[in-house]
């Protein structure tokens, strides 16, 4: 009875799993593909205290081309090819305190034929325009005009920005974004009213109508920052995240049947964390969230006949740690070590753990934690930050500095264990039910600065997995991107 019973489970996941034409051809591939693709870029510039106002005053063009190309296996073993031309062009102007920021992007993808992970097969992607902002800052506009550095300070940034929300694990995506801070003392309090763009973002629920084309999403939140230590900085937020998604109807159809679905999820986030120093030689950086709201149901029943939905409480949480050790004996050639642990909830009655469709029965608490935040869990299989255990232990070096053109040459391992931290409850791809252990996985790299203009970046990675993985996709996995990056 338990065999059949499993056997059925199984049966549904992969239905739920991999529905028939229409949602995308392998969602998860294709979020993790983007991540990876996607380098954020940042500037920086600081007024310089002995100019006035109007000599201090910069404007900077450039721009930048990345040529790449990536060879990635889906989960059915598969070897996809894809080629990018990636070109940025921005424009930064700093006047005293004001800061404005504009970048053009023109990223162009070329799969081979039959091997786009979303169907849509070569194409341009959008947005063209993907960052343009304004920033004032009192205390570098205070230091510009008077030369005296100010006690207290008040910034605030509008416009399309990249926002990362404490370690990233709630937030970090693209937003139109109004951010803003006063900082009193050795007090910080940061605000955050944000919506997602329709194009860029691409949402956690890939069985909804266009989660990678039409996002929209509303956040709200407050943080607030102890400065008072000289080596640790601790922190407080909440982060309320509101679904206003117009396309939240859909029906699926499985086997002739139809399964009229409803998408609704609405969460707020309440976390806790510290940043700092531990010795001359170790850095840190922890954090704790609480994931409370509200989801719908699914609308297809374990028997797989079609179930009505119904509003659920959200009860889940995500927790972070790392440890980065810089030994004084490896800093002429920066030698450093990484140690993160990543945990995330999981609900086991659910048979995809982020999916509305295949997600929460109706009835029960929904236990998984789900949000538009970034984790680093690998190049290969790159699961979600949910229902998730996962130890990563890395090692880099500059073995050849002060050698001419390898000066700026960095070498670099990452190794992961990654498991499901409650094994009856799934991730977003299919496993075996009551198996926990997903597999290793080794990811290398190359950072080369090979001139001041012109870099080389790589990457590879292999997955080996373990007894989760049912058979089918069990094979060893890869994954490798090389790119040439020319800056003008």
């Amino acid at each position: 009875m338990k065999r059949a019973r499993a056997l059925a489970e199984w049966t549904l996941a992969t239905i739920i799993l991999f529905p028939p034409t229409g949602l995308a051809q392998d969602p998860q591939a294709y979020e993790r593909l983007q991540r990876t693709l996607d380098n954020l870029e940042r500037s920086r510039q600081v007024g310089a205290a002995d100019l006035e106002l109007a000599e201090s005053a910069r404007l900077l063009i450039g721009g930048y081309t990345t040529f790449g190309f990536a060879a990635s296996d889906d989960s059915s073993g598969s070897t996809r090819i894809l080629r990018q031309s990636d070109t940025k062009l921005w424009s930064h102007f700093v006047m005293g305190g004001h800061e404005a920021y504009g970048r053009l992007r023109f990223n162009y993808l070329d799969f081979n034929s039959g091997d786009s992970f979303d169907g849509r097969g070569d194409n341009l992607e959008e947005p063209i325009g993907d960052r343009y902002w304004y920033r004032f800052d009192y205390r570098t506009n205070h230091l510009v005009e008077t030369g005296e550095r100010a006690d207290e300070n008040v910034w605030f940034q509008v416009g399309r920005q990249f926002v990362n929300w404490g370690s990233s694990l709630a937030l970090s995506e693209d937003l139109y974004a109004a951010l803003a801070a006063v900082e009193l003392h050795h007090l910080e309090v940061k605000g955050l009213i944000g919506l997602t763009p329709s194009t860029g973002p691409v949402d956690f629920d890939s069985s909804r109508p266009g989660f990678d084309t039409d996002v929209d999403r509303r956040f709200m939140g407050l943080m607030f920052t102890y400065t008072g230590f000289d080596e640790h900085r601790p922190y407080f937020f909440v982060l309320d995240q509101s679904d206003r998604n117009d396309r939240d109807r859909r029906t699926i159809f499985i086997l002739g049947t139809p399964y009229p679905t409803r998408y609704k999820y609405d969460s707020l986030y309440l976390g806790f964390g510290s940043s700092g120093q531990l010795t001359t030689e170790t850095y840190y950086q922890a954090e704790f969230i609480h994931q409370s709201g509200h989801s719908l149901s699914t609308s297809i029943a374990p028997s797989g006949v079609p179930a009505g939905q119904t509003s659920e409480p959200i009860d889940a949480w995500g927790a972070m740690g790392r440890l980065i050790y810089s030994p004084r004996w490896g800093r002429p050639n920066a030698v450093r070590f990484d140690f993160e642990v990543l945990l995330a909830s999981g609900d086991d009655d659910r048979q995809h753990t982020s999916n509305t469709f295949g997600g929460n029965r109706s009835g029960t608490g929904d236990h998984a934690f789900n949000a538009l935040g970034y984790a680093n869990t690998g190049l290969v299989l790159g699961p979600r930050f949910s229902n998730l255990f996962s130890l990563r232990l890395g090692a880099s070096t500059m073995p050849w500095r002060g050698q001419g053109i390898f000066d700026k040459l960095r070498l670099g391992v990452d190794a992961y264990l990654l498991h499901k931290l409650n094994a009856d409850a799934p991730v977003n791809f299919t496993t075996v039910p009551g198996e926990r252990f997903l597999g290793g996985e080794l990811d290398f790299f190359l950072d080369w600065q090979i001139a001041s203009d012109v870099s080389l970046d790589v990457r590879y990675g292999v997955f080996v997995p373990s007894d989760a993985m049912p058979e089918g996709n069990d094979d060893v996995r890869h994954f490798l991107y090389a790119g040439l990056n020319y800056a003008f």
